[in-house]
């Protein structure tokens, strides 16, 4: 297995990973190839700790890409692409409930909650296709690594309430329960020093 940090020659893989494995009821899963490649283009321009991992044969096994002030991040890339993602939204309309209700939220919301968390897991994936025991849980060690070079001490995600999966993963993984909003919870943890 070979780690690297994640660059920008790294993209193709990382949208080819994104697509066999992100749940179709995320709305970057019905992202037009290109698209995708500008949404990571972004997010890697922007999130300073990336890892990817690789087979020696070079097929990627998983990422994880994270920030520490990700406000702000994907607002370039909405503003640029506008008039495409409205008619994405448009052509699958429960994504477009979803985002605003998301809005609306932000709006009447009486508070905002912000996480402890030193640092913000944005994406993590794992190639499905792949027969190998344990590829999530090093794809996190290898991030926990990358973090630890750095002197941050915990990190956190968010994960949709409903993927009972994602989230049974990442208990096991030593993450606990930070806050809950919509349908969304936010979790953390803290790395041993």
């Amino acid at each position: 297995m070979r780690v690297k940090s994640i660059d920008q020659s790294d993209l193709l893989e990382i949208c080819r990973l994104h697509k066999l494995s992100f749940d179709k009821a995320h709305f970057t899963s019905v992202l037009p190839e290109r698209l995708l490649q500008k949404y990571y283009e972004k997010i890697i321009e922007k999130c300073e700790y990336g890892i990817i991992l690789y087979t020696p044969e070079g097929t990627g096994i998983g990422f994880a890409v994270g920030g520490k002030d990700l406000s702000g991040l994907i607002n370039p890339f909405i503003k640029n692409n506008f008039f495409q993602l409205l008619w994405l939204l448009i052509m699958h309309p429960r994504f477009l409930i979803e985002k605003v209700r998301g809005v609306l939220s932000l709006i009447f919301k009486k508070q905002n909650i912000i996480s402890e968390a030193e640092v913000i897991l944005l994406s993590i994936t794992t190639n499905p296709d792949l027969e190998m025991k344990g590829k999530g849980s090093a794809v996190l060690a290898e991030f926990e690594k990358l973090l630890a070079q750095f002197g941050i001490n915990s990190y956190g995600l968010g994960v949709r309430r409903n993927n009972k999966k994602a989230i049974d993963f990442y208990l096991r993984q030593g993450f606990r329960l930070e806050f809950g909003e919509r349908d969304s919870e936010y979790y953390i943890k803290q790395l041993k020093s």
